[in-house]
Parts: C-alpha cells; sequence; structure tokens
C-alpha cells in the first residue's frame, strides 16, 4: 500500500522539488525584490472608463495582478513584486492624467480587507441597505 501511495506522489513530488530547485532567490534570506507585495490605492471618482483603462495597462505587464477592484470607492488592489510598485503607481498615474489633478493615493498600511469593506461602505451608502 505504501509503495502504491508513493508511485501516486511521485510525480506531484518531482514538479513541486522541481519548482523550488529552479527559483532559489525566492527563498533566499534578504532578497526581497521578488517576494510579492499588495498595493492598495484609492482613486478619487474613478470613472469605469478609468478602471477599464487600468485594467488595460496593467495586463500589459505580466508581473502585475489586480486582486480586488471596486469603482465606487474607488480602490484596487494589486499584486507585484516589491521591486515593482513604484512603476506601478506611475503607470495607473499615466492613465488617469488626462483629467490633470493629483486623484492617486497610495494607501501604506491597509490590506484588501479594507478595501472590500470600503467598497461595501459605498455601496451600502450608495444604493441603501437591505438590512431593515
Amino acid at each position: 500500500m505504501v509503495k502504491k501511495l508513493f508511485a501516486l506522489c511521485k510525480p506531484a513530488l518531482f514538479v513541486g522539488l522541481l519548482c523550488l530547485s529552479g527559483s532559489p532567490s525566492v527563498f533566499a534570506e534578504g532578497n526581497s525584490n521578488v517576494l510579492p507585495e499588495k498595493v492598495v490605492v484609492k482613486i478619487d471618482d474613478l470613472s469605469n472608463a478609468e478602471r477599464d483603462m487600468i485594467v488595460k495597462e496593467i495586463a500589459n505587464d505580466p508581473t502585475l495582478t489586480i486582486e480586488f477592484m471596486c469603482v465606487p470607492a474607488g480602490v484596487m488592489v494589486i499584486s507585484c513584486g516589491s521591486d515593482h510598485r513604484v512603476e506601478l503607481l506611475k503607470t495607473i498615474s499615466r492613465s488617469l492624467s488626462k483629467r490633470g489633478e493629483k486623484r492617486l493615493t497610495e494607501l501604506t498600511g491597509k490590506d484588501q480587507a479594507y478595501a472590500e469593506q470600503a467598497c461595501a461602505d459605498k455601496r451600502n451608502t450608495q444604493y441603501g441597505s437591505d438590512e431593515k
């Protein structure tokens, strides 16, 4: 029975070890440039068209992933390598620059739960709560 179990698990073990051996720098101490980071931003008066433009810009960069976005609250959570955070903020700012004024704020110390709550709060305020 143990031999059968090992035979079934052997391909998964091989793939797992191959993945780990191919990227030792991810586990190297002090190498924070490759670790993923979640950036939370607030965009004042975000429109659907601007959201679409930002999504298109971010889609061009395989190191970026949109984790959460809420147009009514103007919040976004984006995963990126810590060495890409500044470039990410510049990309979003460029997408918003057509309106001229500063509308982008990085919410340092906030997380996805904060963004989701801000979205729920905005939707409840905007559309009314179902609770009575």
